[in-house]
């Protein structure tokens, strides 16, 4: 393990949600797989944020900046222009990871070494209706949320992700935006190990369905 240069790079974009986030720090803390550092990025959060973080940063392994407000991608492009890991990975902060989430992704980067960007394999956690988004491309349409692109799932190789800019500034699909900018470059890979564990309300967000072919691994 090195704290110079991790295998995984956690970013942790947060807003406002101090009562959710040790949740989701929590988490991280337990990973059976222990070579990580988690960027926590606090885009202008005006709650009790910093103070929940505080009691954290005791494990070197977390690091924290506060950023001006500036959106989803904003915050999450401040986390990746810090990263130190060999692979940088996400995690929402009203998300959490089951404890083996980091390690079933290291597997299938060591099965798979032709694969440079991860996706997939997440737990749906909510209502029966917000497993369906509204399609970016018709919004009257409904879509599985399982047919998206999803965010903090999105592993990467940090190199690969920051010759790509990271995520485009735009209102909604950003996550479909880069996975589908990364395919043009990389082999693409989708776990269905689904560790990553989405919490989410209706009517949350837009997506575009997903039309690249991957390299899938079961577990």
């Amino acid at each position: 393990m090195s704290l110079e240069s991790p295998f995984f790079s956690v970013v942790l974009a947060t807003w406002n949600r101090a009562a959710r986030l040790p949740a989701a720090l929590d988490s991280t803390r337990s990973q059976t797989f222990e070579d990580w550092e988690t960027l926590i990025v606090d885009d202008g959060s005006e709650d009790d944020t910093e103070n929940v973080v505080r009691a954290y940063l005791e494990d070197t392994r977390f690091r924290y900046v506060k950023i001006p407000h500036s959106g989803v991608s904003g915050a999450r492009n401040a986390g990746v222009a810090l990263a130190r890991g060999l692979w940088t990975t996400f995690l929402d902060s009203d998300d959490i990871y089951e404890r083996d989430h980091l390690e079933s992704r290291r597997r299938f980067i060591e099965r798979n070494p032709e694969v440079s960007f991860i996706h997939g394999g997440f737990r749906l956690v909510g209502p029966p209706e917000a497993a369906f988004v509204p399609d970016a491309r018709d919004p009257s349409r409904l879509i599985p949320i399982a047919d998206c692109a999803v965010g903090g799932t999105f592993v990467i190789r940090t190199d690969i992700l920051k010759s790509l800019g990271g995520f485009p500034d735009v209102p909604y699909a950003m996550d479909f935006h880069l996975l589908n900018r990364a395919s043009r470059v990389v082999k693409i890979g989708v776990s269905t190990d689904p560790t990553y564990v989405y919490i989410r309300e209706p009517g949350e967000g837009m997506c575009e369905e997903m039309r690249v072919e991957p390299v899938r691994d079961p577990s």
